[in-house]
């Protein structure tokens, strides 16, 4: 594969960039973790840094690392399918609640996760994540806990 140039270089960062914050990642999620992670220290899409500060930031990275051009750039093939997709139409809501009561069989839904990998934590939501899960426990498992403190 040719060596990426500073125009390509910037395209495909801004495409990233894009589907970052336009479509919610979506390309994203359809890699795995470390290929995301590859995308996200070579390019730096979550970054809102101008050209000029691009380019800096990859001649740094590639120094710091030099097979990282390499891996972002098979992520970045990796990602194109779920670049050029369009986006889905949002679930449409259903009018009557009652008409979705019905028995479904085990096994008959299958339910498919696609995990995001954001570069940076995100303190907030993780705290709010980790009292929903205190305050989901039942409360025999909550008194339990309180008792044993």
């Amino acid at each position: 594969m040719p060596r990426c140039t500073n125009a390509q270089y910037l395209y495909q960062r801004e495409r990233l960039r894009a589907n970052w914050i336009d479509q919610h990642a979506r390309a994203f999620s359809r890699l795995e973790s470390q290929e995301q992670m590859d995308l996200h220290d070579y390019f730096a899409p979550t970054e809102p840094i101008d050209d000029e500060a691009a380019l800096r930031h990859r001649s740094e990275v590639t120094k710091s690392f030099p097979s990282l051009p390499q891996k972002a750039g098979r992520a970045y093939q990796s990602a194109l399918p779920f670049l050029d997709a369009p986006s889905p139409e949002p679930a449409r809501p259903i009018a009557n609640r009652a008409a979705r009561r019905h028995p479904v069989k085990q096994g008959s839904r299958r339910v498919v996760i696609h995990a995001v990998r954001n570069p940076k934590v995100d303190t907030h939501k993780l705290s709010r994540a980790l009292i929903a899960i205190m305050d989901a426990r039942p409360k025999e498992q909550r008194d339990k806990d309180d008792t044993a403190a």
